[in-house]
């Protein structure tokens, strides 16, 4: 996942040269967890963005999902769902995230938390051997969804 600080700079720019960019980086990488408690206390909102579904996910993910949610405490936790999508490296060689099938029905793809009620969720992938199932990744989503509800940490409440 990654993390969205909103402080709406005056002047900002994507430079590989851009020294405090870089190091901004390196702290959201490397202690995010500290991150989320300074903007807390300097009053500066705190969202954790994550992603369901992800190749290599450990089997105890939903878990450790939520231990990091309860001990970091971010403003807003929003969960999306895996896409494979056209033009990525995972969507060109699947084989290499251990994705036997990526399916090109587009049409109910954009798994956001808060999208929908009842959003019939459709996977873009199916995992080979060692990923899960399709029927376990819509599962820990719902999982993660519905507890993320529980702790009022959704955009939709």
């Amino acid at each position: 996942g990654a993390v969205f600080f909103d402080l709406l700079p005056k002047k900002a720019f994507l430079s590989d040269m851009n020294f405090e960019l870089i190091t901004t980086y390196n702290v959201i990488k490397s202690d995010v967890e500290n991150l989320i408690k300074l903007l807390k206390k300097h009053g500066i909102e705190s969202r954790a963005y994550l992603v369901s579904g992800l190749p290599g996910e450990p089997e105890d993910i939903v878990q450790r999902t939520l231990d990091f949610l309860d001990e970091t405490q971010p403003d807003l936790a929003l969960l999306s769902l895996f896409t494979v999508r056209p033009g990525t490296e995972i969507y060109n060689h699947p084989e290499r995230f251990g994705i036997k099938q990526v399916y090109s029905d587009w049409s109910k793809t954009m798994n956001l938390q808060d999208r929908y009620n009842e959003e019939d969720i459709k996977l873009t992938f199916e995992y080979g051997n060692g990923g899960f199932s399709k029927e376990r990744i819509i599962s820990n989503f719902k999982e993660l969804k519905s507890k993320i509800t529980e702790r009022g940490m959704s955009a939709i409440l």
